[in-house]
C-alpha cells in the first residue's frame, strides 16, 4: 500500500503505481518529484469497456481522500452506474444553471431591448435607475427561474 512518504518521493516520469485500498486506483508520477495524478481504472457497467477516470492530483488531494473518492466511485459502479457519465451529466446540469441570468442581468437586457422605444430621455433614465435602486439590491442576485 502506498504511503504518504512514498508518494512524496515519487520519481518523475515513472510507471503507474497501485495506491492500494481500492481496486484499480493508481497514481501516475508527474513531471516533478512528489507529484502525480490519480486514476481509477474500471469496466463500465453500461458499455462493458475499460475506462480510466481521473481522480485529481497529488499532493492537492491526499491519499486518504483519493481512496475515499475511489471507494464512492466503486459503489456507483457496483450499483450499475458509470461514474464518468454521472460526472458529465452533473457538469451539463451546472452549465445549464450557469446559463440562467440573475435578475440584475435580465433587467439590464430588457432595458437594452426596450430603451430605444422611450421617447423621453428622462423617463428612460428613471426606469433603469428605479430598478437598480429598489429592486436589484433586494433580488438582483436571484436567478430568474427562481422568481
Amino acid at each position: 500500500m502506498l504511503t504518504d512518504t512514498k508518494a512524496r518521493n515519487l520519481k518523475p516520469g515513472g510507471k503507474m503505481i497501485p495506491v492500494g485500498g481500492v481496486t484499480g486506483l493508481m497514481i501516475k508520477p508527474g513531471s516533478q518529484k512528489g507529484t502525480g495524478k490519480y486514476t481509477l481504472r474500471f469496466v463500465s457497467p453500461l458499455t462493458r469497456k475499460r475506462r480510466d477516470m481521473g481522480m485529481g492530483s497529488y499532493p492537492e488531494i491526499g491519499l486518504a481522500q483519493a481512496r475515499k473518492n475511489a471507494l464512492e466511485a466503486r459503489e456507483l459502479i457496483s450499483a450499475g452506474e458509470d461514474p464518468i457519465e454521472l460526472r458529465r451529466q452533473e457538469a451539463e446540469k451546472q452549465a445549464a444553471l450557469d446559463a440562467i441570468p440573475n435578475f440584475a442581468d435580465a433587467a439590464q437586457r430588457v432595458f437594452d431591448d426596450i430603451s430605444p422605444s422611450f421617447k423621453n430621455e428622462k423617463h428612460k433614465s428613471q426606469w433603469i435607475t428605479t430598478i437598480n435602486t429598489y429592486v436589484v439590491p433586494a433580488i438582483g442576485h436571484l436567478k430568474v427561474d427562481t422568481l
